[in-house]
């Protein structure tokens, strides 16, 4: 399946899993690969124990002097998956 940057991604969670998702935010999101559709045929993910979520944060924020190791690792990590995909 493929999907083009800057397009609409529908997430749903199950009420006990913690953590809520900003609209407008950016973040990385990995799991199990198993994307369902609604009853209009949109695609929509199911975020659950096994998905992995980062947010991707702010030029300024990363700045502060706590957050540039994280903003460091998240970069690098993408790049690489960018490169490498699967490999990583």
């Amino acid at each position: 399946m493929d999907v083009s940057p800057d397009s609409t991604r529908v997430f749903v969670k199950r009420k006990h899993c913690k953590g809520e998702l900003k609209e407008g935010e950016t973040y990385l999101i990995m799991g199990d690969d198993s994307p369902t559709k609604d009853c209009y045929g949109n695609m929509k993910y199911l975020l659950d124990s096994k998905t992995w979520v980062e947010q991707k944060l702010s030029t300024s924020t990363c700045e502060a002097p706590a957050n540039k190791i994280y903003c460091t690792e998240y970069r690098d990590f993408v790049e690489e998956y960018q490169v490498d995909g699967c490999n990583v």
